[in-house]
């Protein structure tokens, strides 16, 4: 799709020789982690229950959690969103203390459930405007290195943009978090 997007013929094997298969696999990996990265998609999200590490941190905290190995993002700790999970920006201040450094959470909690946006590797697993969005900000991620006209890339960036808005306020609709925020600004204008 996103070769298609910028005007090139498709490849029949990701794992090819030829150029355009090199830049996909070059882009892909990057180009979908980063979109996972940017907002709590229903698809990308669970949630898991951690253990704590035997050896504290040096200093700060008093205790430290692995965090999973498809971790992407933190959503809530103990059920304490430490994100906005309509536009996917973090909250600041988080409604908890702690820090996340080399692969642990560092809290002063005794005990971490987490929900956590995770790298999903399958494709099939994805929303299909997800793929959508994906494809977008592939075409742009392409068009720099397949030399295209600058405005055509201008173009592709704001396609992208625009892909992920529209896929992240589908996906925003199924969940709830749209009536929620909705409710939650009402309720505010009220007290």
């Amino acid at each position: 799709m996103a070769l298609a997007r910028v005007g090139e013929p498709p490849i029949t094997d990701i794992d090819g020789t030829d150029p355009n298969s090199t830049r996909c696999r070059q882009f892909y990996a990057i180009a979908r982690d980063s979109l996972l990265r940017k907002y709590p998609w229903n698809f990308a999200t669970t949630r898991a229950r951690l253990q704590r590490d035997a050896k504290a941190p040096a200093w700060g905290f008093p205790y430290q959690y692995a965090l999973p190995a498809d971790y992407i993002r933190l959503q809530s700790v103990n059920d304490f969103p430490v994100m906005d999970p309509l536009t996917g920006e973090d909250l600041d201040p988080p409604p908890i203390p702690y820090e996340i450094e080399s692969g642990f959470i560092l809290t002063f909690l005794d005990t971490v459930f987490i929900k956590y946006t995770r790298r999903v590797t399958e494709s099939g697993r994805f929303d299909v405007m997800f793929v959508d969005a994906l494809a977008a900000r592939l075409a742009f991620d392409l068009s720099i290195p397949l030399r295209k006209p600058a405005g055509f890339t201008e173009m592709m960036s704001k396609i992208a943009a625009a892909m992920f808005s529209e896929a992240r306020g589908a996906d925003a609709s199924e969940s709830g978090r749209a009536q929620r925020r909705e409710r939650s600004s009402w309720l505010s204008a009220r007290l």
